[in-house]
Formats: structure tokens, sequence, C-alpha cells
């Protein structure tokens, strides 16, 4: 089981991160979890807001300096911009 929230990972930026519970079978509710794992999923010089899961579970969606949708691809590790602010 597994969770995508955002944080601050320095001062000037917002990542995208995941979560994992590390014991399931002790705490298999994420509220209830003492023991996860937090590590970066989609981290750059930008900020990245409002992540959203596929529904086949293979890619994030989400907004990259606030102006510019970005699509994850889980697989590949690699975003491609799928729509972006025109000037």
């Amino acid at each position: 089981m597994a969770a995508l929230f955002i944080m601050h990972r320095n001062v000037e930026t917002v990542g995208i991160f995941i979560v994992h519970i590390l014991k399931e079978k002790k705490n298999p509710y994420f509220y209830a979890s003492t023991v996860v794992k937090e590590e970066p999923l989609i981290a750059t010089d930008d900020d990245e807001f409002q992540p959203d899961v596929s529904p086949d579970g293979k890619e994030i969606a989400y907004l990259d300096e606030r102006n510019v949708l970005k699509v994850y691809n889980i697989a590949s590790k690699k975003s491609r911009t799928h729509c972006s602010k025109r000037n």
C-alpha cells in the first residue's frame, strides 16, 4: 500500500513524494501506521503540485510550477508535458 503527498524538500521547492507502509500486517492502515518509508517520486528544481494517479495506476498527472500539466510515467520514471501555459 502506498500514498502520494507533496511537501517542501527544502525552503525553495515543493516535490511529490510516495510513502509506503513497511509493516503492513502489524499496521494495515495509513492513519495508524508507525513504520513508513518516504521517498521522492518527482523531484526537480520546480514546484510540483496536485498529483493524481491514472485509473490504471501507471502514470501520475501533476502541475509543474502551478501552470504546466505534466504526466509522469512510473515505469520509465520520465515526465512529459501535456499542456503548458500560453504566453
